[in-house]
């Protein structure tokens, strides 16, 4: 300890003490420190401090900032000699960081004492030993739940429509929250005794009838005596939770009317897809017909044209199933698909048709292309579609050949890709960026459904569907899907 001036009476004792308290009351710094000595040694439990500077940044600097305001009540002086030996009480409030704490509001009174030497003359303290219980203060400033010690904020009091004036204990608060929410409250909080961070939302019954909806934040700061101590927020959310229900009503609204809109664009897709199997069904029957009014009949080749009705009434089933399922967001059979294969049934379903429209068709299979995971009916449509799109897209042209490529390659990415080229009529430059939108076409009695439905199908697949101009005349339809099995269960 440093040496002191002469002792002085009681009472000038007294008036630099309480005028030293005093001071703390506020947060001017400046204030304080005025009654510290520059060679001033001030000891606290685990830190010694020599000098004002660091008295200034160990001590009065942390205090004022997380309890500004405070107030020393004292109790009892005992003076000696140049000495003088205080008892008092610490009331705040935690309203700023302390000790790596975030303001809480929470209550502060902790018992202490101190041993001060002061210079009268100066008016100053020369050197002190404070002995205050950190352990006490800090978890006075965080929550204990296994005790139901807690140290509640204005707002928490408030939002809970508890008396401020009250102690919470933890089955006050279950007495508030909502009773369909009391067991998974009980769980988390159950969670958080056992040393879990707590971050969950639940609802409460004010004393009112009123509900709110409360988001609470803990997590474990300390721990004393093998228990487990929580700094935390609660905050009330009611109003960002009515905004999010009005949102989901929005968003309910909006979702009934797609679905209504998708039933529009399944009416006209399942009008579209089938139109070419019935239309064989039809021919296939005709033909039957035909050939047993002959005399002697034709039954083997009545045979085989009924057998082509079925294979197109069963495909026009198959159709229907799909796209229902693509619509409805259901899971597809997934398969190895070999896409080489699949393009060579479309070409011999189409050939006819293809033939009659004076169409020239050249394929460029790859050799060893392996095969994708998809649906195989719905590909089959997808190929189906861009190859009737490229014959129709062909239908005026008299100048050139009406010649059709489709070709299977596997590309860098290490995607199967078909691609399907014509020298029809193009695509307009305005039209590009509508290719794929439902119910648009470019056709005079077109439905603006194949190519929706095909991008559609492609995307289920995790694949791209992509059309591109030709240099010189016609367009290229385009697309790639994943190897092997890495394509979704689910359209």
């Amino acid at each position: 300890m440093a040496a002191a001036t002469a002792p002085g009476s009681t009472v000038e004792v007294d008036a630099l003490i309480n005028a030293y308290f005093t001071a703390w009351q506020g947060t001017d710094e400046d204030r304080i420190m005025s009654y510290y000595a520059d060679d001033v040694r001030l000891q606290i439990p685990g830190t010694l401090m020599e000098g004002k500077e660091a008295v200034l940044e160990q001590f009065v600097r942390p205090f004022i900032t997380g309890f500004p305001g405070n107030r020393h009540l004292v109790k009892k002086m005992i003076y000696g000699p140049g000495v003088v030996a205080v008892e008092w009480t610490f009331d705040a409030e935690h309203k700023g960081p302390f000790a790596g704490h975030a303001a809480t509001d929470a209550r502060i009174s902790v018992p202490g004492c101190g041993v001060y030497e002061y210079d009268l003359a100066r008016q100053q303290i020369s050197a002190g030993r404070i002995y205050l219980d950190m352990g006490t203060l800090l978890k006075q400033i965080i929550t204990d739940l296994l005790v139901d010690d807690h140290n509640w904020t204005e707002d928490a009091y408030r939002i809970f429509e508890f008396d401020p004036a009250s102690r919470v204990t933890m089955q006050m608060v279950r007495e508030r929250v909502h009773p369909e929410d009391l067991q998974s409250f009980n769980a988390v909080i159950a969670r958080g005794m056992a040393g879990m961070d707590l971050d969950f939302g639940f609802r409460i019954v004010t004393g009112q009838g009123a509900v709110k909806h409360v988001r609470a934040v803990a997590r474990i700061v300390e721990e004393f005596a093998g228990r487990r101590v929580f700094s935390g927020d609660l905050q009330d959310v009611t109003e960002s939770k009515a905004a999010e229900e009005t949102l989901n009503r929005t968003r309910s609204e909006l979702a009934r009317m797609a679905r209504v809109t998708t039933l529009s664009a399944l009416t006209a897709s399942i009008a579209h897809e089938i139109n070419q199997p019935l239309t064989g069904i039809i021919t296939n029957a005709n033909a039957c017909l035909r050939m047993l009014d002959v005399d002697p009949p034709n039954v083997d080749g009545a045979r085989e044209t009924v057998r082509r009705a079925l294979r197109d009434g069963n495909r026009a089933s198959d159709v229907i199933a799909r796209l229902r399922a693509l619509y409805s967001k259901r899971e597809f059979t997934l398969e190895p698909v070999d896409l080489n294969e699949a393009t060579r049934e479309v070409i011999a379903l189409s050939l006819s048709d293809l033939q009659r429209s004076r169409v020239i068709v050249r394929s460029e299979l790859a050799d060893d292309l392996p095969p994708v995971a998809g649906d195989r009916v719905q590909l089959q449509q997808v190929i189906l579609n861009l190859v009737r799109n490229a014959s129709e897209a062909m239908s005026t042209v008299d100048d050139r050949p009406r010649e059709l490529l489709i070709r299977t390659e596997l590309d860098t990415n290490n995607q199967v890709c078909l691609t399907v080229k014509d020298v029809g009529v193009g695509i307009a430059p305005e039209a590009a960026a509508k290719l794929f939108q439902a119910f648009f076409t470019t056709k005079s009695d077109g439905m603006g459904i194949g190519l929706s439905v095909s991008h559609s199908i492609i995307d289920a697949h995790h694949g791209h569907l992509r059309a591109t101009a030709n240099d010189g005349p016609g367009a290229t339809f385009s697309f790639a899907l994943p190897c092997g099995s890495g394509a979704s269960q689910t359209a």
